[in-house]
């Protein structure tokens, strides 16, 4: 195996190194493209000036490795307190309210520094973290129409994208490098102690969507397209490069995708692959849990949103309906929550479910997962939910989570 820490360095900033590690088993000899590996087993430090991939190749008894393993070390602009506050539309006023949980966010951000960005996913830092940063970002634009932020989110979404399987050289448990964040983590067992690296749902889903997010941001918002980052870009071009790999996660997961019809109702639901039959939490071939089908379903919106094809728009609005389905109503809170994984009893083939009926709503921080998804599409009028369903969601929180 080989591998880096950190995969970006940070051109400009502090130490812009990275070290290599790798190790064998039953291995004489070896040899390396991009550095000379000493032993069978070791680590090395590099100092890359532009984007560099390394690869290493053993030899022993059994021969030589028939493949070796590439890693790639990205060169990334320097970090975001070298963008001045930069207004292309006009400022947004604030209270002073607001204005202090600015100042209070703009202090996090100088001391959040990388945040996650400088993790792969292998072991699921990047997923599990990073989308929320890249949401942070956007949200502070949004309340600001200060340009800096999104030049912020370059820095940390172009890394998210040098991690992708198929720029990092990293392979899934097929063997191949697709356009995911393949993830050996969660299917560590007995059988498979080291794990097999899926493509997950919502680890794919969650990294994509503040991708969509931005490019939406920036096709709509024409003051800010000229706008450049630490490397020239402008944030259009940036934008336009992010449609077209989100796109690929996109196509890679639409095998799993499945439709159907109820009550003349188009509904849309993502399954596990039917091939992963060792994953011990979920069920091959059937429904995925909700918040990974919003998490795509979030990422779908916004790059409709972007680039104006139905065919995206078409999936957010049948995942939606799927979600809408499962929502429960609380008449006492007027409010509405779901379930974690999808009951279907709407369903003709009620076998569809990977669990039994249950009552128990969904855990807090994936039903903001699901949240997001309905916000997305309430504020992007994609139709399927409305400000009534907004509302009973806002109930969900403040009264049977805050209060209860």
């Amino acid at each position: 195996t080989l591998t880096a820490f950190p995969m970006g360095i940070i051109s400009g900033q502090g130490s812009q190194s990275s070290t290599l590690t790798w190790s064998s088993t039953n291995a004489s000899l070896c040899t390396g493209t991009g550095f000379t590996p000493t032993g069978t087993s070791g680590s090395v430090t590099v100092t890359p000036t532009i984007a560099t991939s390394y690869s290493i190749t053993c030899t022993g008894s059994g021969g030589t490795s028939p493949t070796a393993v590439g890693v790639t070390v990205t060169v990334t602009p320097a970090p975001i307190d070298v963008f001045a506050d930069s207004y292309a539309c006009t400022a947004k006023v604030l209270t002073a309210a607001q204005q202090t949980l600015l100042t209070a966010f703009d202090a996090q951000l100088a001391s959040l520094g990388d945040a996650y960005s400088l993790y792969d996913n292998r072991a699921a830092v990047l997923a599990n973290n990073e989308p929320a940063v890249l949401q942070a970002y956007l949200d502070a634009y949004k309340a600001t129409n200060n340009a800096k932020y999104l030049q912020h989110f370059v820095i940390h979404g172009d890394r998210v994208l040098s991690h992708r399987d198929d720029k990092a050289g990293f392979t899934n448990w097929h063997g191949r490098s697709e356009a995911t964040w393949s993830d050996p983590y969660y299917t560590k067992s007995t059988s498979f102690p080291e794990g097999r690296a899926i493509s997950a749902l919502i680890e794919d889903g969650a990294l994509i969507g503040g991708l969509a997010h931005f490019a939406a941001i920036v096709e709509k918002d024409a003051c800010v397209q000229n706008v450049k980052d630490g490397l020239g870009r402008t944030l259009l071009s940036i934008a336009r490069g992010y449609e077209t790999e989100v796109g690929k996660t996109v196509t890679y997961h639409s095998a799993d995708f499945h439709t159907g019809t109820v009550n003349s109702l188009l509904i849309g639901y993502y399954t596990t692959p039917v091939d992963e039959d060792f994953i011990t939490a979920e069920v091959a071939g059937k429904p995925v849990a909700i918040n990974y089908q919003s998490a795509m379903g979030e990422a779908l919106a916004y790059l409709y949103v972007a680039t104006g094809l139905t065919s995206y728009r078409d999936t957010a609005q049948r995942l939606g309906n799927h979600v809408r389905l499962e929502m429960q109503y609380n008449s006492v809170s007027d409010a509405t929550w779901w379930p974690f994984w999808p009951q279907m009893t709407y369903w003709p083939n009620y076998g569809m479910t990977q669990y039994s009926p249950t009552s128990y709503p969904d855990d807090v921080s994936h039903s903001v997962i699901t949240a997001e998804f309905v916000r997305a599409m309430y504020e992007q009028n994609l139709g399927v939910f409305d400000a009534a369903d907004m509302s009973k969601i806002a109930h969900m929180y403040s009264s049977l989570v805050y209060n209860n």
